[in-house]
């Protein structure tokens, strides 16, 4: 009978070992925040010498636990009449902790851009992605 259990505990450690080197390392998120997390920052907007578009400078910041591999960031542009308009960019390969610089060219077909928002964001790590 003892030699079965020991049979078992080998077995399930085996399958535990294969499973690390095939799956790779799950992180373990202890205090429950997302797996991907990060802040956004508007530092500065700038009309184009196209006339129809605004450059929309900003900066992601990766908070979260593991890499962002793919971001896509949503932004809203208020032009001076009031009219708002709303476009994208992405970028890729965002480390823990790194910060990155960038900028999306927003066509809004006139001038008088007055500010810029980050309206939603959508994080990925194609590893982790959906958990």
């Amino acid at each position: 009978m003892r030699s079965k259990g020991l049979l078992l505990i080998l077995v399930m450690s085996l399958i535990l070992i294969l499973a690390d080197n095939c799956l790779g390392f799950i992180p373990i998120n202890e205090d429950q925040r997302p797996l991907t997390e990060a802040t956004f920052i508007i530092t500065g907007i700038e009309q184009s010498e196209w006339g129809d578009f605004v450059l929309v400078y900003y900066k992601i910041k990766n908070i979260g636990i593991i890499n962002i591999d793919y971001y896509q960031v949503l932004f809203t542009i208020t032009c001076a009449d009031g009219h708002e308009y709303t476009d994208w960019d992405n970028g890729l390969y965002v480390e823990v902790g790194d910060t990155l610089s960038a900028y999306a060219l927003v066509d809004i077909g006139k001038e008088g851009a007055i500010s810029a928002r980050v309206k939603d964001y959508e994080l990925v790590n194609f590893k982790y992605h959906g958990k």
